[in-house]
């Protein structure tokens, strides 16, 4: 699994910051920076942008696995979706889900293939 926390714990150590400095750039205390970077907290969507905007690291950084991607063809911001879905309550799975669907044209839909660790979404026209 990724390790988020590892991960932005080196690039902020690669953009010169202190967990107190890039606690103050982004407005949360550095006790939260220092638990986020320990795993003991998982980052909201938004704070990891702001972590993202204020190291100037593009957000996916954070949750990809480049070796993983050359492999699949998954791009960053497909694994980055991935680990959001997967920190979602069945309910809200549910909403999103039902959401995206809206989002597919009505000729479309999905499906799934697990013959990898990572779950591989093709598109498949109906009736194919």
């Amino acid at each position: 699994m990724i390790d988020v926390g590892e991960k932005i714990k080196k690039a902020r150590k690669a953009a010169g910051l202190t967990q107190l400095e890039l606690a103050r750039k982004i407005n949360m205390s550095q006790s939260y920076i220092a638990d986020m970077e320990r795993s003991r907290h998982n980052p909201s969507l938004a704070a990891l942008q702001l972590i993202a905007n204020a190291l100037q690291v593009d957000i996916a950084e954070f949750v990809s696995n480049s070796s993983e991607i050359q492999e699949t063809g998954i791009t960053n911001d497909e694994v980055y979706l991935l680990q959001l879905y997967r920190s979602l309550n069945a309910d809200d799975k549910a909403l999103t889900v039902a959401m995206m669907s809206k989002l597919v044209p009505p000729k479309t839909r999905y499906s799934t293939s697990t013959s990898s660790p990572i779950i591989r979404t093709r598109k498949i026209a109906m009736g194919g």
